[in-house]
């Protein structure tokens, strides 16, 4: 137990390696509402953005609030060698992990994380 303690303390952060690739490339937001077919709102619902193609982006996945409405990020993975305002990337959007996806979406993006670019997506399901 004491030899654990010496290797603990004798650790110096200083030799820690880690990866930093930078910020991401490129931003973008997608906000919208789910309804039913009824029109009534759809209540946490589970929205994903999928196989996005390319697979250059990361998108959150998003609960639907008590009126129906979500909100999500997606950006570009640092260290593209690309402009973002010249990448287009198309996911599938799936609701509640079910297949097949409910619709798909393009995403633009911006360079600048402070005016992503926005999209709006509503949706009706069964």
């Amino acid at each position: 137990m004491a030899s654990l303690a010496m290797m603990v303390l004798g650790c110096d952060s200083s030799n820690i390696i880690s990866e930093d690739w930078g910020p991401p490339r490129g931003f973008a937001e997608i906000t919208g509402t789910i309804r039913h077919q009824s029109g009534a709102p759809a209540i946490a619902h589970t929205i994903l953005f999928s196989g996005c193609k390319p697979a250059l982006a990361s998108v959150e996945n998003a609960v639907t609030d008590g009126a129906g409405h979500y909100a999500v990020r997606a950006w570009l993975s640092p260290g593209l060698p690309l402009l973002a305002d010249t990448v287009h990337v198309t996911c599938s959007v799936v609701i509640d992990f079910a297949s097949p996806p409910v619709d798909s979406l393009e995403l633009a993006f911006s360079p600048d994380s402070l005016r992503p670019v926005r999209e709006t997506l509503d949706l009706t399901i069964p």
